[in-house]
């Protein structure tokens, strides 16, 4: 049987999974999002994605200009002093790419202060491997890993996939990890790695919403609805330690 699943999964489509991290402090609260997209759909949503990011471009006069959630939301950076509609705009149009394309945008979140300093691996890293568990166990395909360019932790994440090949670190086993290594990459040469950015932040800002007191009922009412534009295909995962 496992050779006929694994047989299975070589003849599926490709999904390509995405990965980017936030962190909210005030709530104490590290998020880890994987965005999965089927590889014949990466071009489509990476074009709508562009899309938005040349708009973005046009409203700062930065050719360059990079989709971050929390810049764009907040109005830093070279968004400083955009109208909160057109700010809005642009988050709009990347989470709809984000609902019509993805397969999953799944999150698993850590608080750091209850963690332990003592586990083998990094919190964020265990974050990691339970949230590629969900791709790992829904989709009978190959994936692979495409991931924000942090040279000091790029080693640690490569150790973290070796040891969930094995089906260490609580986890299943990931038998259908592609074995390329990952690839990591500066997030202004992915569109999807600003599109997982995107969608990670305004979960998370809606997590930490619900739980700190005193929160602009607008900007909640705005994050909310933003949120549910990509309820069809996210999966929030619950906060470790609980």
């Amino acid at each position: 049987m496992p050779d006929d699943l694994s047989s299975s999964a070589e003849k599926s489509p490709l999904i390509e999974c995405f990965v980017d991290e936030s962190n909210m402090h005030a709530s104490q609260t590290y998020y880890v999002g994987v965005l999965a997209v089927r590889k014949e759909s990466e071009a489509f949503m990476a074009a709508e994605i562009e899309d938005a990011r040349q708009y973005a471009a046009k409203l700062t006069g930065d050719p360059k200009a990079e989709l971050h959630g929390q810049e764009i939301f907040q109005g830093g950076g070279r968004f400083r002093g955009l109208p909160i509609h057109e700010r809005v705009h642009i988050l709009e149009r990347v989470t709809k790419a984000v609902r019509g394309h993805c397969l999953r945008v799944c999150i698993k979140p850590y608080n750091y202060a209850k963690t332990s300093p003592f586990t083998r691996y990094p919190p964020h890293l265990y974050a990691l491997a339970w949230a590629l568990e969900h791709i790992e166990i829904s989709f009978n395909s190959p994936w692979k890993i495409t991931a924000d360019n942090h040279q000091e932790l790029n080693h640690r994440v490569v150790e973290v996939l070796d040891a969930c090949r094995r089906g260490a670190m609580n986890c299943r086993r990931f038998t259908h990890l592609h074995p390329s290594a990952p690839s990591f990459v500066d997030s202004r040469d992915s569109l999807l790695v600003q599109a997982c950015d995107v969608a990670l932040f305004l979960v998370a800002r809606r997590q930490t919403d619900a739980i700190i007191p005193g929160r602009d009922p607008r900007s909640v009412r705005t994050v909310k609805r933003l949120c549910d534009n990509m309820s069809s295909v996210l999966m929030l995962k619950s906060v470790w330690p609980t």
